[in-house]
């Protein structure tokens, strides 16, 4: 009623109401949502009804970053004051909303570093409270210990709302505890996924193996009654991008925790965990090319200075000239390191570049890799399957921050590794991964193994200093 008589008159689905409802009954509430259905719009109706119905209340919110505190629930909360039917009292700046000294909401700073423990979480006591974690997997453990101690006084409530990416941590746990109402966010729950009055994924399954035509034909019959909401056809395009048993899949599509095989490389879980670290590790500009030429494949730039990501580019239908020019302009734009996939058609790269960089008496270092070579390390069958490894401890040891962008997680994700008769640790072939997931060529994560093998080297020591 607060929300439709003095917020606004759009429809909340089923789902939106079920979590406002659990937040008014439960002391602990916990949703673990798909991509693209409100929950940041949700935990604003939570916090402005909340603090608008109860007097005196405090209302404290924190997301894994300030920018997500700002830019995600805080925009929410900012543009749904503003536009209230009914005229909210109090001022509302960009992480406040003030109504009296002992009665107004707040959003936290997630900053947890040698000055700063989380004490700017602490000391919020009132009658009337509500937590909200937004994007809740991905806050500091630190910040949700400090949580409990916040939920002291008789009507405390908790909100936990995001993506279930991790399948570890507070948030996970939760979902095991008697003491929290646990929601799933569903895809398959929303308007949107009404199937001739049928909602389960099943359907979105069987689009996504029909031919391009049958799909086209199939989603063209779609309405989209929510249109903020995710689609149909989005989902039946990730499926076919990340395949359909992909971590990526299980935690954006199906928002489920994503599960890990014990014969996958990477984990998902691990990925996302990177995804908001201030890397510690040193080293100059690498940058890791992996190289195509015409069809489908496409070559992949991805450049790392300091253990983060700071250049991205891909496309096909390029000949090699073209590809070894960009990679002469990004040495003109100071990358010191260069990791060619040297193997076919990309040993004429690494030629042109050589060339390049002897004729301008340039100090950069060019390392070829055939992905065809042997490793010097007799744990693993080749040199392909020791990149792998090698990123591997580089992401579980968090030397490096990973983006979530275009298909590099699900690409990460999903490669398999077995060992052989000798004990020796094998990667997953291309083209088996391929067969097995029915995914394009994994160009984005080979362009990223070999960014990380650069950062490693010994080449790149004599590059630069790097402090690990």
């Amino acid at each position: 009623m607060f929300i439709s008589e003095v917020l606004d008159s759009k429809e909340r689905w089923e789902t939106q109401r079920k979590i406002i409802e659990s937040v008014r009954d439960n002391r602990n509430t916990f949703v673990k949502a798909a991509h693209g259905l409100g929950k940041t719009f949700t935990a604003k109706d939570v916090a402005l009804w909340f603090l608008y119905t109860h007097y005196p209340a405090k209302v404290i919110t924190t997301a894994p970053s300030y920018v997500q505190v700002e830019k995600l629930l805080w925009s929410e909360i900012n543009k749904a004051h503003k536009n209230a039917k009914v005229r909210l009292g109090g001022r509302c700046t960009l992480t406040a909303l003030n109504i009296e000294p002992e009665w107004f909401a707040l959003g936290i700073s997630p900053k947890i570093d040698s000055t700063d423990d989380g004490d700017r979480m602490t000391g919020f006591h009132s009658e009337n409270m509500l937590i909200i974690f937004d994007e809740a997997p991905a806050c500091n453990p630190k910040l949700w210990a400090i949580k409990e101690t916040l939920m002291t006084s008789d009507n405390v409530k908790f909100l936990g709302i995001g993506n279930p990416v991790v399948d570890s941590g507070d948030f996970f746990e939760g979902f095991r505890s008697e003491n929290v109402n646990a929601i799933n966010m569903s895809i398959f729950d929303s308007p949107n996924f009404v199937i001739n009055g049928i909602t389960h994924k099943d359907h979105v399954l069987e689009i996504a193996q029909k031919s391009k035509e049958e799909r086209d034909i199939i989603l063209k019959g779609f309405q989209t009654p929510l249109k903020f909401l995710t689609t149909v056809k989005w989902s039946v395009e990730r499926i076919l991008d990340w395949g359909a048993e992909s971590p990526m899949t299980q935690a954006r599509v199906f928002g489920e925790f994503p599960t890990k095989s014990q014969d996958t490389c990477i984990s998902y879980t691990a990925l996302e965990q990177c995804s908001f670290i201030m890397p510690q590790i040193r080293h100059p500009k690498v940058l890791g090319v992996d190289v195509a030429r015409y069809g489908s494949d496409f070559t992949f730039f991805i450049g790392y200075e300091n253990g983060k990501e700071d250049y991205k580019k891909g496309w096909n239908g390029q000949d090699t000239v073209k590809t070894a020019n960009v990679i002469k302009h990004l040495i003109k734009q100071g990358y010191e390191v260069i990791v060619i996939d040297d193997t076919g058609i990309g040993g004429a790269v690494t030629d042109q570049i050589t060339h390049f960089v002897y004729e301008s008496n340039l100090s950069t270092k060019i390392i070829p890799v055939n992905f065809a070579s042997a490793s010097d390390d007799e744990l693993y069958d080749g040199i392909v399957t020791q990149m792998w490894f090698n990123t591997k401890k580089l992401i579980e040891e968090k030397q490096i921050s990973v983006t979530d962008t275009g298909n590099m997680f699900a690409e990460l994700s999903s490669r398999r590794y077995k060992l052989t008769h000798t004990g020796q640790f094998r990667i997953e072939s291309k083209d088996d991964y391929k067969k097995r997931t029915g995914n394009k060529s994994p160009d984005e994560a080979d362009a990223f193994i070999l960014c990380q093998w650069g950062v490693v080297r010994r080449e790149t020591r004599e590059a630069g200093i790097r402090v690990i």
